[in-house]
């Protein structure tokens, strides 16, 4: 008996995929246009000297929104 495998097709994973991104992306600058000015000069502290290793989707303050 031969296995069949079935596959979703590329193109509804890159859909669905795309969603997600964007949705993330407009929570990231909802949550970068609510900050005061103190925080906005930490973000970009963080965002220029960390580079890579800053990802504001794993920092506590976007977590916990």
């Amino acid at each position: 008996m031969e296995k069949v495998i079935i596959k979703s097709s590329p193109r509804k994973v890159n859909e669905k995929e795309e969603k997600v991104d964007k949705v993330i992306e407009d929570s990231i600058q909802k949550y970068i246009d609510g900050f005061n000015p103190l925080e906005k000069i930490a973000y970009e502290i963080a965002r220029t000297r960390l580079k890579t290793s800053f990802d504001i989707e794993k920092s506590i303050g976007f977590k916990s929104r």
